[in-house]
């Protein structure tokens, strides 16, 4: 299979059981506990949350955002981005990373924070951040986050640090 041959489209809401299935397949039921999901409170970015699904049902690959503030600047929060475990290795997930964070790069958000694989979003341009910088809502493995900027400076609006990490919706 090549890339070309995968459609990624808006997520809609017929979609949310199959995506609800493959969030509990790939993270587990007991995802909700993770100190992450605290930052994935009201509603998620609807424009920014995809699917790459092969019928109306089955879906393959997700991505969400969500609102979040870090000191005194909004941005994003990546998140969760799931790819069913029969379909990675063929470039599902990074389809949606390039395809969402050119949008939200284009709607003048400036920044996304993730908490995801060290050694899989430095491709995309995200770079880590030191956890001291930072005044999470609970333990959240350091070596698991990462931010880019997508305006030059934007560090130097968000206050002082320790920067506080809350949702924003």
């Amino acid at each position: 299979m090549k890339n070309k041959s995968f459609q990624i489209s808006t997520e809609n809401n017929q979609d949310h059981d199959a995506i609800e299935d493959l969030y509990d397949n790939v993270f587990g039921v007991d995802r909700y506990r993770r100190s992450i999901y605290s930052l994935r409170k009201g509603k998620k970015i609807k424009n920014l949350c995809f699917v790459i699904k092969n019928t109306d049902v089955d879906v393959y690959a997700c991505i969400r955002y969500w609102l979040i503030q870090i000191g005194l600047v909004k941005g994003l929060l990546l998140g969760p981005l799931a790819v069913r475990k029969d379909m990675q290795g063929y470039g599902l997930g990074s389809m949606l990373i390039n395809h969402s964070i050119k949008i939200a790069k284009s709607r003048k958000y400036k920044f996304c924070f993730v908490s995801g694989e060290a050694n899989y979003y430095p491709k995309f341009g995200f770079k880590k951040i030191d956890v001291k910088k930072l005044i999470l809502p609970g333990y959240i493995d350091p070596k698991r986050l990462h931010i880019i900027f997508f305006k030059e400076g934007i560090e130097n609006e968000m206050g002082n640090k320790p920067w506080h990490v809350i949702s924003s919706n």
